[in-house]
């Protein structure tokens, strides 16, 4: 299992991401990391991705919306939490 300590940076891995339903850090193109895990019904990746629109035309209405990806450019493991 690969861990990451708070002392020590973040390195992305270009290794093939694990496909035990662990969730992990993944790059999908994005300009900022998703969490992921491996989908084994659909053989791929989901991710959730945060959506706003508006409520009639007055308020933010954020959301999340599932996403599927089959490559996952690269990824890292998630932070350790204090």
């Amino acid at each position: 299992m690969i861990t990451m300590s708070q002392n020590t940076s973040p390195v992305w891995l270009t290794t093939d991401p694990p496909k035990n339903m662990t969730a992990f850090l993944a790059d999908v193109g994005l300009p900022w990391p998703v969490v992921a895990a491996w989908n084994g019904t659909d053989e791929c990746y989901v991710y959730a991705n945060v959506q706003c629109g508006m409520y009639h035309a007055i308020y933010n209405d954020t959301y999340f919306e599932s996403e599927q990806e089959k490559t996952v450019t690269r990824w890292m493991p998630m932070p350790n939490l204090p």
